[in-house]
């Protein structure tokens, strides 16, 4: 059982929380699944999302060999978090 799998029952049992597919996208990016982050990041941006997991896309964006919008939205999303939550800085 990897690290992917519960995450992936845990999107099955909440699609609706940006935190699964976050969470997620973070680990694909790290493994080397590029496109299947990117998918699991289009889904979490399009869900509320708390500064956390703001932070969670912006790091999985910036692991994916990001493009110079995907730079900018990392950062925009990393600068929405730090006035969010100061002392994650």
């Amino acid at each position: 059982l990897t690290a992917i799998e519960p995450l992936s029952l845990a999107i099955e049992r909440f699609p609706h929380q940006a935190k699964f597919y976050a969470a997620r996208a973070v680990l694909l990016a790290r493994t080397g699944q590029g496109d299947a982050a990117k998918r699991d990041i289009q889904v979490a941006l399009e869900l509320p999302a708390s500064a956390i997991v703001n932070y969670q896309i912006a790091s999985a964006l910036l692991l994916n060999e990001p493009t110079a919008e995907e730079q900018l939205l990392a950062m925009g999303l990393l600068k929405q978090t730090l006035q969010q939550q100061p002392e994650l800085a």
